[in-house]
């Protein structure tokens, strides 16, 4: 069993739940800073989870509250590594994502993507089950990634960091992201499905990987963004990366195809009208369809990821593919990372909302 939480937020689609894990920064309205109640300073963390800032309540007591528009940016405060070029290769390859039509047209930073294995789990996991479908998702969305990793994650061995979640462009954690950005800069993230941050269960797609695509701005919500945040938090993306802090990233859309035509559905409207259903979790099965039948699967995912492969492949045949643009092994480790072994008490099993 794990350690009681200390902060839960339930606004993703599955629920997410922090402990204070490895930098013991403070949850939900815990406190932060002042004095105790016998009158003696408060000497424990005044790091608060992501999400989070410590706020004075009086001249007596700090305490974490949730960040608003009004929050002061956080201070990213670059080491000299961090404000050099590091030694990292550039890696060029493919990340998806899950989105609606109109999201099709919104920018590709404070994201999660995934391969094109990780965004099929998403999709049977949390989407088609669903009539209409989750957030209106229509589309597989393509984006062909160039990145370098900084000096300070090469010295720990990873070319990737902690895979963090981001809400509404926030990220969310797990932990602290502002501590992590800090120390190893506006890194990708990356984590293998079945592994820490989540989900932690077997899953049976193949090469199912799941991406953070930090951007200005990642302590608010893409509704409390503004400019003195981007200027303060300037994230990772850039033109051309260097592998210095605030810039480990660039992207350029590489196409997309659509659920409907992926499944063979010719009218998702009339399908669902007529009864249809894409999938249900109780029968493992569909009612009018079979693509998404058997979850756990593993021969029949593979198939769904090759049919997936080759309508790219036959929408956009002067694009690589996938095998002739490799994905580089997602190395992060916790351990190396955090500084200590991942165990049952370091908690920090987080939710995903790729459609923002």
């Amino acid at each position: 069993m794990c350690a009681p939480a200390s902060f839960a937020n339930t606004s993703t689609t599955t629920t997410t739940v922090y402990l204070m894990g490895p930098d013991h920064c403070n949850g939900l309205w815990m406190q932060c800073g002042g004095l105790t109640k016998a009158g003696t300073p408060f000497n424990a963390s005044d790091c608060c989870l992501a999400g989070l800032v410590c706020t004075p309540v009086d001249k007596y007591y700090k305490q974490c509250t949730p960040v608003t528009s009004e929050t002061k940016p956080a201070d990213y405060t670059p080491t000299a590594q961090l404000k050099a070029a590091s030694d990292s290769s550039i890696h060029t390859f493919y990340m998806y994502r899950a989105v609606s039509l109109s999201g099709a047209r919104y920018r590709s930073t404070n994201v999660n993507a995934g391969t094109l294995g990780g965004i099929l789990w998403y999709l049977h996991n949390e989407v088609v089950w669903k009539t209409p479908r989750k957030f209106d998702m229509a589309l597989i969305k393509r984006l062909k990634v160039s990145m370098k990793a900084t000096q300070p994650l090469l010295k720990k061995g990873m070319t990737f960091g902690v895979r963090y979640a981001f809400d509404r462009g926030q990220c969310t954690g797990p932990y602290s992201c502002d501590k992590a950005f800090n120390e190893f800069g506006y890194f990708v993230g990356c984590n293998k499905l079945g592994n820490f941050p989540f989900p932690t269960y077997p899953v049976y797609y193949p090469d199912a990987i799941w991406y953070s695509l930090p951007g200005p701005c990642p302590s608010k919500t893409y509704m409390d963004e503004n400019a003195s945040c981007d200027e303060a938090e300037p994230g990772g993306f850039c033109e051309s990366p260097t592998g210095a802090g605030n810039c480990t990233y660039t992207y350029e859309e590489a196409g997309n195809i659509s659920i409907d035509e992926l499944e063979g559905i010719d009218d998702y409207s009339s399908f669902t009208h007529q009864g249809g259903v894409e999938y249900n979790k109780s029968s493992n099965e569909g009612v009018g369809i079979s693509f998404w039948d058997g979850i756990n699967n593993t021969e029949k995912n593979e198939v769904r990821l090759a049919k997936a492969r080759a309508l790219f492949a036959r929408k956009y045949p002067d694009m690589p593919t996938d095998d002739e643009l490799p994905a580089p092994d997602c190395d992060f480790s916790y351990s190396k990372f955090f500084g200590t072994p991942l165990t049952n008490s370091s908690g920090g099993a987080t939710g995903w909302r790729p459609w923002e």
